[in-house]
């Protein structure tokens, strides 16, 4: 492992360069979307990128630019396209072929991590059942904008944390309130494991 990694070191500046960028550009495109899950979509990704990075660094190379501002500018170019694709580029992409009858499939593995991966409004309201039975609502969660941890995590295995402001273990006793934020102690987010869970309900204003 050492050897290999002293042979990547030892190749010349730009392959270095426009690999790691290659792969900066693949982190930044997929990130939070499957980055990392199969070895041979993340080396074909970074390579399309780093395919990317060198055009860059060719054009640049070509014009009065001082050859060290070539590699940053190229980085810069390499990210920027990266971005457009993770925000409007690849959506636009699934839903002309979807359009087109060509694939209905957007390459996720589960509905959970398809949801994620989409540009979506914010959570308006969160219901989290466990299979013990037991609910816990956060009623309205962007009273927690600004909390540390933002106002929920949905983690890709499924796992759920949130502000519980609503408990419910009786559905005949309806939803008993809680209130998660303490002057003195601060604001008490709860983490529960994928495993724990039975249904997530996820409201959102349109």
């Amino acid at each position: 492992m050492i050897g290999d990694i002293e042979n990547l070191l030892n190749l010349p500046f730009d392959t270095l360069f426009v690999l790691a960028v290659g792969y900066m550009g693949y982190r930044a495109a997929y990130i939070g979307r499957g980055a990392g899950k199969n070895a041979v979509e993340t080396v074909f990704l970074s390579a399309v990128f780093a395919m990317l990075a060198r055009a860059a660094t060719l054009a640049l190379a070509t014009t009065d630019l001082d050859v060290w501002a070539v590699y940053p500018l190229a980085a810069l170019v390499v990210l920027g396209v990266a971005l457009l694709w993770r925000r409007w580029l690849q959506e636009w992409m699934f839903r002309a072929l979807r359009r087109i009858g060509i694939t209905d499939h957007d390459g996720f593995t589960s509905v959970w991590e398809s949801m994620l991966a989409r540009p979506l409004s914010p959570v308006s309201q969160l219901v989290v059942r466990l299979k013990s039975g037991k609910c816990l609502m956060c009623d309205q969660v962007g009273r927690f904008n600004a909390s540390p941890l933002g106002p929920c995590l949905l983690g890709e295995d499924g796992s759920v944390a949130l502000y519980v402001t609503h408990v419910m273990t009786d559905e005949d006793e309806g939803w008993v309130e809680m209130e998660p934020v303490d002057d003195e102690w601060g604001q008490a987010m709860t983490f529960i494991r994928a495993d724990q869970i039975s249904e997530v309900e996820i409201r959102r204003i349109a």
